[in-house]
């Protein structure tokens, strides 16, 4: 999305005009001409400024309603909230929203295609539209009353195992896919390339592009097929080591980061070859240097922001301590080449202040906007403070 003005002035006509106008021609022509080039000079100037400076991103994460009504509604106050991107929750649990071949719709979503109406409401209102995908995240233990989902029923084989033979479950009951597993790769991979191919998205935006958190006594990658393809990329014998040698650890966790950033670049690799405008972000932990606990997911999204992998990022900056918060904003900045949306969390927000001084952290020097989590978070008062805010920002430019 870009902003600016278009000039279709040329040089010959401007001629053509002052001659019309001067009858006496010679020297009164230069004299008009003259500083008129001088105007349409300074106007190309401030035009390519405007062109070259792509407009702020101010984006949403969204989980579509299960109905036409309630959809169409909510991109209603996403337009009047003038959010331009929209991030649509569009594969998660192991299902999509979309009915696809290479991916199971969603049961709430059966008969109707909420990805259609929402690229179609959003062509009208000078939206993008940015496919949320839940990469290595494949089971919520909430969703239809704990079925295992359509992946894992079928790929059993496919899921991460933990340390602890009796229980796989992470973060609240979750169930993750095998990232090391290439029947898992390619899986993801044929179900985004079918997207891509099949809507006119403006983005694939990777969330859950991880290990899932490890702790003192889960942790995850236990699988005898990770530990083996482990074994057999690093040149190691056997594999009995692995719970008690701190050396083969360390392998072992740089193994897993690798793992997932080998993937990363074929995601970008793929996908742009189906559409080579199409844009590539990821919602990543921030606190990369500064905080351990993120190297425990084994998403080392540093060596992702130093290259070509991925257009931007969008760090979660959700810490309730606004010293924290900001710390996180920063950091991301420094670290990442390519432009920077702050994720900033609205389950806290009290009052206008409150939203007014998360607008505040994540307009920062150098941030490329702001992406609020989430949209059915939102409370009236976040609501109309955003609404005036970027409104009035609008209106006077």
């Amino acid at each position: 999305m870009k902003s600016g003005i278009i000039l279709n002035l040329k040089t010959d006509d401007l001629t053509h005009s002052v001659r019309r106008n001067d009858p006496a021609g010679g020297c009164s022509t230069k004299k008009l001409l003259i500083p008129l080039m001088m105007l349409l000079g300074m106007l190309s100037f401030f035009v390519s400024c405007s062109e070259s400076q792509p407009e702020q991103v101010h984006g949403m994460w969204f989980r579509p309603p299960d109905n036409a009504g309630e959809l169409l509604e909510s991109l209603e106050k996403m337009r009047d909230m003038k959010i331009n991107t929209v991030f649509i929750e569009t594969y998660y649990h192991s299902w999509s929203i979309y009915p696809g071949e290479k991916s199971i719709q969603r049961p709430e979503f059966l008969g109707w295609d909420p990805l259609k109406m929402t690229l179609d409401f959003a062509r009208e209102h000078n939206m993008e539209v940015h496919a949320w995908i839940e990469v290595f995240y494949a089971f919520n233990p909430h969703y239809l009353d704990g079925t295992l989902g359509p992946v894992l029923t079928r790929h059993p084989d496919w899921m991460l195992k933990s340390n602890n033979p009796d229980d796989h479950t992470a973060e609240d009951g979750k169930l993750f896919l095998n990232p090391a597993h290439p029947g898992v790769q390619d899986y993801l991979m044929d179900m985004m390339k079918e997207l891509v191919e099949t809507y006119d998205v403006d983005g694939v935006h990777l969330d859950y592009i991880r290990y899932p958190v490890h702790t003192e006594v889960k942790k995850f990658g236990y699988g005898a097929y990770s530990k083996n393809r482990f074994a057999d990329d690093m040149g190691y014998p056997d594999t009995v080591f692995l719970l008690g040698n701190p050396d083969v650890q360390k392998d072992f966790a740089d193994w897993k980061k690798l793992i997932v950033t080998r993937f990363v670049r074929r995601v970008t690799d793929e996908l742009k070859e189906v559409d080579k405008d199409i844009q590539l972000s990821a919602a990543i932990f921030p606190s990369y240097a500064t905080d351990p606990q993120s190297l425990q997911k084994f998403q080392d999204w540093a060596s992702w922001v130093k290259g070509d992998m991925l257009d931007f990022i969008t760090p979660m900056c959700y810490a309730p301590n606004p010293e924290k918060r900001r710390q996180e904003i920063r950091e991301s900045l420094e670290i990442s080449n390519v432009p920077v949306v702050v994720g900033l969390a609205i389950n806290r927000v009290k009052s206008s202040r409150d939203v007014e001084m998360l607008i505040q952290d994540g307009l920062t020097k150098g941030s490329s906007g702001i992406a609020w989590f989430a949209y059915n978070w939102r409370t009236p008062v976040f609501t109309e403070t955003v609404t005036k805010r970027f409104g009035r920002e609008q209106d006077e430019d």
